[in-house]
């Protein structure tokens, strides 16, 4: 089974750091909002199955970036069974490519896990949308790039990838 949620970096202060909020705790979002950079947001995707992370705080970079390659990178694997996905300010990719009709490789600069296809996939647009949703709602950002991965999910569903329930 796999989990996914998105954290957004946010500014506690000049001697504090920053702390992690989780994209769905839109209060808290909306309440740190004035203290962050809309267009230089960042945090990181906690990805795992069944408890063994595949992506984590390691990979945090420009959110936006991240998940807009990731939702082109599904979209590629849509179309031509491969695609892959960069982080901004890092030389990591990610990469999916089908190896059987159930069965995707998933790699991580040199790590790799095979996974099952439709339950990636759908965790993985279901997680875009949750961050462009919880960005919508927080600050009015986004609604289009959630119409877009609507879209893509049905897209998706259509062609077998993934399931419609």
């Amino acid at each position: 089974m796999f989990q996914i949620k998105t954290y957004i970096y946010v500014p506690c202060g000049p001697k504090q750091g920053t702390s992690e909020i989780p994209m769905d705790d839109i209060d808290a979002l909306k309440r740190a909002g004035p203290d962050m950079s809309l267009e230089d947001l960042e945090g990181h995707i906690d990805l795992s199955y069944y408890g063994a992370p595949i992506l984590d705080d390691r990979l945090g970079d420009w959110i936006h970036f991240t998940w807009q390659e990731l939702v082109d990178a599904i979209n590629s694997f849509a179309e031509k069974g491969c695609g892959c996905a960069g982080i901004w300010s890092s030389p990591v990719s990610i990469c999916l490519k089908r190896t059987t009709p159930r069965f995707v490789l998933l790699k991580v600069n040199d790590e790799g896990w095979l996974l099952p296809k439709g339950e990636l996939l759908a965790t993985l647009i279901d997680g875009a949308l949750q961050f462009y949703e919880g960005m919508f709602r927080a600050f009015r950002w986004n609604k289009k790039e959630y119409h877009d991965c609507l879209e893509l999910k049905r897209r998706l569903i259509r062609k077998g990838h993934i399931r419609g329930d």
